[in-house]
């Protein structure tokens, strides 16, 4: 397991990072994308690498970008829907936790297509493009996609 872990990371550390602003024109219009997050880091063969803390797809063929738009919100704003992207729903459920653990807003923020909150939606999108960059590679076959997201 430890060589097949090495030999992941090695390839992931051969592809080019992406983080804001984003070339969205040059990512693959079909793909898997790698977040990682500043500060996270797993040791793999002796060495510090930064740690993956999400891996994802998108289901439409030709959605990869408008996919990871998602993620990181509106290009011209810090608004963004958390009822688009679960990796939202779940940083900005964190970010509420670390301020109180009980916070009223939590079910409605964490309930399929519930209530949003357009400061909540900012911070998100801001702490997604200040820790947060990926890499991805192309996959246009939609079954293997999906396959690979979840092996």
């Amino acid at each position: 397991m430890e060589l097949l872990i090495q030999r992941i990371y090695f390839g992931i550390d051969r592809l080019p990072r992406y983080a804001d602003p984003i070339p969205y024109s040059t990512l693959p219009e079909n793909g898997i994308y790698l977040f990682f997050e500043t500060g996270e880091t797993v040791e793999v063969a002796g060495h510090a690498r930064n740690r993956i803390v999400r891996i994802g797809t998108h289901r439409e063929d030709g959605r990869f970008r408008k996919r990871i738009q998602q993620h990181f919100g509106r290009k011209r704003s810090l608004g963004g829907n958390k009822n688009e992207s679960v990796f939202r729903k779940h940083l900005g459920a964190a970010l509420m936790r670390r301020v109180d653990k009980s916070d009223p807003r939590l079910p409605g923020w964490l309930a399929q297509m519930g209530s949003s909150d357009p400061r909540l939606e900012e911070e998100v999108s801001k702490l997604l493009r200040d820790r947060f960059a990926f890499c991805c590679f192309r996959v246009d076959d939609r079954e293997e996609r999906v396959a690979l997201k979840l092996a």
